[in-house]
């Protein structure tokens, strides 16, 4: 990383982007001739905004150079042609139930790709979400950002926007992924309402769901994490299509009437998008981790299949349990399958330091679970079963 002076770089500056102090000011590269915004930011901020630089998502603006001094940090980005939520909402052009929950999915999609990297936004609110002119939605301003690691009981220092900030900003306990999702649940109904849920909740039937789950007090009972909720937001866009449709094939009924029958027929999703959005590995949506879990799962049904080549029912059953314990229960524990973890008390918390020696904890008794149920069932099995079981070793 270059250490030079802004000043020594290619870059002319054309006019501040407000009239706040320290603005956002434009910028042109006069080699390339392309249109960038020129930010200062907090010398403490360098790793953060290193690790920003290394994304490219079409959710995030692109970072493309970052110039730090001992006592300045300048950031250049894409400029961003468009309107920011605020401005959007001032001009009622984002009431529109489908426009949220696109906004929403988008928001998650790029809160996803942050928080693979433990990067926490902390400061999300409808100025910071951007909708370009081509219709694209970008969540920007990093003023906010910090690393999250578990490894502290609260943040040392406090940022976020009130009305937006979740609790645990206010130095209850650590930020963490679901404290951007709290905001993003209070950016969901402002956008609904024009007012917070606490002076009044959206009583749309495609929106209410998904505020009430993000914005609860306590982050163990909010989506636990970006692709949780993206899911959920994808569910209702679905719901919402599937209204429309009613609708266009039945002039007679009312919007509302179709809503309701939508939301009381399916109030989440069907069986098969309920059941891929807590399958370990289909969760998040990305094809690598598809492929990885379907071999998992295939492996997975080949041994058990296998160890029904011989032997009596009762052995199939006994058999069954054994593959079960040694490779099912770990499988459904490490991916946290249907939030398992939070159910058990040595393993319900986010902090790293605590949760270590949860999982050695675990590992333990999962060994000392299978030995005993070995040790139980080896004389069960049938003679025939056990005979069969040596020659195939």
């Amino acid at each position: 990383m270059q250490n030079e002076e802004p000043s020594a770089l290619h870059y002319k500056e054309l006019e501040p982007l407000t009239h706040k102090e320290n603005s956002p000011i434009l910028v042109r590269n006069t080699r390339t001739k392309e249109f960038l915004v020129k930010k200062r930011y907090d010398v403490s901020l360098y790793t953060n905004l290193e690790r920003l630089k290394e994304i490219n998502h079409p959710h995030l603006p692109k970072i493309l150079e970052i110039v730090k001094n001992d006592q300045e940090l300048w950031l250049y980005e894409e400029y961003i042609h468009g309107k920011n939520g605020n401005e959007l909402l001032l001009q009622n052009q984002l009431t529109d139930t489908q426009l949220i929950l696109e906004l929403g999915k988008a928001v998650t999609e790029a809160l996803m790709v942050l928080h693979e990297k433990n990067i926490i936004h902390r400061d999300i609110k409808p100025s910071n979400i951007m909708v370009t002119n081509d219709g694209i939605v970008k969540l920007v301003d990093f003023d906010a950002i910090r690393f999250y690691d578990g490894s502290k009981e609260n943040d040392t220092i406090h940022l976020g926007t009130i009305g937006f900030a979740s609790p645990e900003q206010y130095g209850f306990a650590e930020t963490d992924e679901r404290s951007d999702l709290y905001s993003l649940g209070i950016v969901l109904n402002v956008c609904s309402t024009n007012s917070f849920p606490k002076e009044h909740l959206t009583t749309n039937p495609f929106l209410k769901e998904l505020v009430v789950k993000a914005t609860k007090i306590d982050p163990l009972n909010r989506y636990q994490t970006a692709a949780e909720m993206h899911t959920a937001i994808v569910t209702q866009l679905n719901h919402l299509n599937e209204s429309t449709k009613i609708v266009q094939r039945h002039p007679s009924l009312t919007k509302r009437s179709a809503d309701l029958a939508i939301t009381k027929r399916a109030t989440t999703s069907s069986f098969s998008t309920k059941f891929l959005s807590v399958v370990p590995g289909f969760r998040t949506g990305y094809y690598w981790k598809k492929i990885i879990a379907t071999i998992w799962y295939l492996i997975l049904f080949l041994a058990i299949v296998t160890s029904w080549s011989a032997g009596t029912f009762f052995d199939k059953v006994l058999a069954t349990f054994d593959t079960t314990i040694l490779f099912v229960l770990p499988t459904i524990i490490a991916t946290n399958f249907m939030d398992i973890q939070n159910q058990i008390p040595f393993l319900a918390t986010k902090k790293l330091y605590r949760k270590l020696p949860g999982f050695l904890l675990a590992i333990v008794i999962w060994i000392l679970m299978y030995s005993a149920f070995t040790s139980i069932a080896t004389p069960l099995y049938s003679h025939e079963y056990l005979e069969s079981k040596t020659q195939n070793n």
